[in-house]
């Protein structure tokens, strides 16, 4: 879900707040007011999710290490209470392949569950959620590929879980289960990892249709980590730093026209197209995204060439830190920062720079969840060199990074051109690594550079070209 429109109501909402002042009594009470979701983070400086190793979980009556996820909504926030620990930020779940172990969802947003409480064979299953009644909507999209739309809109209360980039059975962690289905509002996952599941940086979110996205949006999402067979690099040379919007909501460019007279007029344009045959294109060079409608309505007219969108994008926060973040390591050791895109509908051009500005490139061990050189055993051992990441929602890229002493470097997102109406991006500081000396033991790691086309993807690439 795009946040844009509110977040420009929000954000000048939020502007004329400081000149309505609060009571004293008023001001008194939020103060003393506690926090569900624990008190958001007020320093700069990277703030670490606390890690779970899910086999020093405590057993529960099925005989499995259970991890209890108690959701809650506080204010603009939602946040997992995890077996009794507020947690400000979603704890990182790190398992093994080949491990079992459950995981239980507590809906508290409809109110107070007995389901932190009950024995877990005390939880019937979870059913699947209802959903209301929606008309299926028809129009002509990109090189006349019919769309077919359906709006779903609940009314926020349900919620339940998603493994995203979970390679075992689909039953395990089913997207379709209500935690409103039972009576203590809880739903109880066994979830296996899969030996042939690769080692890596994974998300997990809740995907309750109809609200995932307000969820997810206001902090719903964690990472969960699959460890290699055999240590690749110490947990203490491991970081995440996972994007999500800052809270209370604020635009990056608040002074951006209202877009609905170009949306409605789009809407109506596409809607009364005729259906024709799809236009055939090579995927691997496919034609430019047509502006097939019209560019100026309600008095507001669209950049022609589509590279500049009408709505601003949302303030980022890094591990719920305001940006620009601090990460000081160790001067000269090799770090492995996890860096994932928690937004709910935010693409991000990552790039890095050293202190003079220029830009230094990123060595990705990792995209998605995948070893790049696909050695599950040595998932660290190759890296390939990228000037830029480019992160859809949900997307992670694992990156070794070694500073000596004196070098800094900054990770920023960039404007890049989303495509017709897409939504305006602009420059952000996100995160500051700054090398300290110590006595901490130099750790390096033995990577060395593949060649993208040596890769599996690039080689799949290369096949898919070849055998059209």
């Amino acid at each position: 879900m795009k946040i844009g429109r509110l977040l420009i109501i929000g954000a000048l909402f939020l502007i004329a707040l400081p000149f309505a002042p609060a009571s004293g009594a008023s001001a008194q009470a939020a103060a003393l007011r506690p926090h569900l979701c624990g008190s958001p983070a007020t320093s700069r400086e990277l703030a670490e999710p606390p890690d779970v190793d899910v086999w020093k979980l405590p057993v529960n009556a099925n005989g499995e290490h259970e991890l209890i996820l108690a959701v809650h909504k506080d204010g603009e926030r939602y946040c997992y209470v995890w077996n009794g620990t507020v947690a400000v930020i979603a704890p990182t779940i790190r398992t093994m392949r080949g491990e079992h172990f459950a995981i239980r969802v507590v809906n508290d947003l409809a109110g107070p569950s007995r389901g932190e409480k009950v024995a877990s064979t005390a939880i019937p299953p979870c059913m699947p959620m209802q959903m209301p009644p929606a008309a299926v909507q028809h129009h002509v999209g990109y090189l006349n590929h019919t769309i077919d739309d359906r709006w779903m809109k609940h009314g926020g209360a349900d919620t339940n879980l998603h493994l995203h980039g979970f390679e075992g059975a689909p039953s395990e962690e089913n997207i379709f289960l209500s935690s409103l289905s039972t009576p203590m509002h809880a739903c109880e996952y066994r979830v296996t990892i899969p030996r042939t599941q690769p080692p890596g940086t994974y998300v997990y979110h809740t995907h309750a249709h109809g609200t995932s996205g307000d969820q997810v949006a206001a902090g719903l999402d964690g990472a969960w980590i699959v460890e290699p067979d055999r240590p690749q690099i110490a947990s203490s040379s491991e970081h995440i730093a996972m994007l999500r919007y800052r809270l209370p909501a604020i635009a990056q460019n608040a002074f951006a026209p209202d877009d609905t007279p170009i949306f409605i007029a789009e809407m109506a344009h596409e809607a009364a197209r005729p259906v024709a045959s799809p236009v055939p294109y090579d995927p691997f060079n496919p034609p430019p995204w047509p502006v097939s409608y019209p560019v100026s309505a309600g008095g507001v007219t669209l950049d022609a060439t589509g590279c500049n969108g009408l709505l601003s994008e949302g303030r980022i926060a890094l591990n719920g830190s305001d940006t620009p973040a601090t990460l000081h390591i160790p001067a000269g050791t090799t770090q492995l920062l996890r860096i994932v895109n928690g937004t709910s509908d935010s693409a991000t051009r990552l790039v890095l720079r050293d202190k003079a500005g220029h830009s230094v490139d990123f060595h990705v061990v990792g995209l998605d969840g995948v070893p790049v050189s696909g050695d599950m055993w040595h998932p660290l051992a190759r890296y390939v060199a990228m000037n830029e990441l480019m992160l859809t929602t949900m997307s992670r890229a694992d990156v070794l990074v070694t500073a000596d002493a004196g070098t800094t470097y900054s990770l920023s997102s960039e404007h890049y051109c989303e495509g017709k109406d897409g939504f305006y991006q602009q420059h952000e500081d996100l995160l500051t690594i700054v090398p300290v000396s110590g006595d901490a033991t130099p750790v390096t790691v033995s990577s060395t550079a593949i060649p993208v086309g040596d890769t599996p993807a690039g080689r799949l690439v290369a096949y898919a070209r070849a055998h059209p």
